[in-house]
């Protein structure tokens, strides 16, 4: 996060967010260079049974807004040498169903 100075407030708050919510608690105990693509999709098929504070179960697209934090954090490593390559790239995670915008005039 440091890194990234151009950050809109809430995005920023958003990525802390899902780091201290999900990716610490899930992959925060691995060390970077010992971290593979099985424990990272073990992680997500973790965090896709996470539940809101309403009791429904994380939307697709919310799970695919935590693993592009995660990318984006792993991008970095990768550019600065610690790691050789991203761990998160072959992910597998439920599509996102997009919703279509209605006009509800006649």
């Amino acid at each position: 996060m440091d890194t990234r100075t151009r950050l809109r407030p809430r995005t920023r708050v958003g990525y802390g967010e899902h780091i201290d919510r999900y990716l610490k608690p899930s992959l925060g105990g691995v060390l970077l260079e010992e971290l593979t693509p099985a424990q990272v999709q073990e992680a997500f098929d973790a965090i896709s049974c996470h539940t809101t504070s309403m009791g429904d179960r994380l939307s697709p697209a919310t799970v695919q807004r935590i693993r592009a934090t995660l990318r984006a954090a792993l991008n970095t490593a990768v550019r600065e040498r610690l790691l050789p390559s991203n761990p998160a790239r072959g992910l597998r995670l439920e599509p996102g169903v997009g919703t279509r915008p209605v006009v509800w005039t006649d």
